[in-house]
């Protein structure tokens, strides 16, 4: 008798930056930890790590959930320089997480920078980029 081979888990990484994104990506967080046959990875970034915004990815751990990877975007300067700067140290965090973790699929939620320089796919080349694109009715 030849048995099937067990399936692999999906390693699906989320990506979370502020409170208001969290508490609309809570259900899903939960809906992946809790099924058989995925591996949640969140990374944080942004205002999670920010004293001036009270360090929110700790609510993120005090619901359960655990941390994959911290990406630090040297948040506290609005202006042209301050961003730019932002998007260089994030670009540096991701690619170094993302090679690190190797996600199946990325899950990103906002239209700030913070969320583009993770949506860049040339940190994660085997993701598959039409899974991201879906759209969902609300």
């Amino acid at each position: 008798m030849v048995r099937n081979a067990p399936t692999p888990s999906r390693k699906i990484c989320v990506v979370t930056a502020t409170r208001a994104e969290y508490g609309l990506l809570y259900r899903v967080l939960k809906h992946i930890q809790d099924t058989s046959g995925f591996v949640l990875q969140i990374v944080v970034t942004g205002a999670h790590l920010s004293p001036a915004h009270g360090l929110t990815y700790r609510d993120i751990e005090a619901d359960g959930f655990t941390i994959a990877r911290k990406v630090d975007m040297m948040l506290g300067d609005d202006s042209a320089v301050g961003v730019t700067k932002a998007l260089g140290q994030a670009t540096i965090g991701f690619a170094d997480a993302l090679a690190e973790l190797r996600p199946d699929l990325l899950v990103l939620l906002g239209d700030r920078y913070k969320a583009l320089v993770a949506a860049r796919w040339q940190f994660a080349p085997h993701c598959r980029k039409d899974a991201v694109c879906a759209r969902f009715p609300r």
